[in-house]
């Protein structure tokens, strides 16, 4: 298979994926939010975090003035882990099939969490793109990355 056609059908099926767990109106927002000029942002229905620094934990919101700096507090429920998974950019390939500037995901929570409809289990790294849709307890999130030029 020729990797333009693996690339769409990988896009492709992230959207659908994406279409059935989330809200019309949190789609919409992700499809249409650009970065701020950070590095990449997440987007919930309720809000947005913006990525300043490569490497970000999320994971449980501890209350105010409790959160860990560089941590993106995505839920206060139980079922989400205080360090829920782990993302990170990786510019050089580790393994051959990698792309070069990519980020990565490690799942830390023994509860796991959903990468565009796909369960990932504690200690499991994978690659995350553009519109990915990431699901931790409850919370939908999507990844974003700025588009060429609206990077700095």
């Amino acid at each position: 298979m020729d990797v333009t056609a693996s690339a769409a059908t990988t896009n492709a099926t992230a959207t659908t994926a994406a279409k059935l767990h989330t809200t019309p109106q949190l789609q919409r927002a992700a499809e249409a939010a650009p970065p701020d000029h950070g590095y990449a942002k997440f987007i919930t229905s309720d809000g947005e975090h913006v990525m300043r620094a490569q490497r970000l934990a999320i994971g449980r919101d501890m209350g105010a003035g409790n959160n860990k700096p560089g941590t993106f507090p995505i839920s206060a429920a139980k079922n989400v882990s205080r360090i829920h998974a782990e993302l990170y950019y990786q510019p050089h390939p580790q393994h051959p099939l990698d792309k070069p500037g990519h980020w990565v995901m490690t799942c830390l929570g023994k509860n796991g969490l959903y990468h565009n409809g796909v369960y990932r289990a504690a200690n499991q790294r994978f690659m995350i793109s553009h519109r990915d849709q990431i699901k931790i307890g409850d919370t939908v999130a999507f990844f974003l990355e700025p588009e060429p030029n609206d990077r700095e």
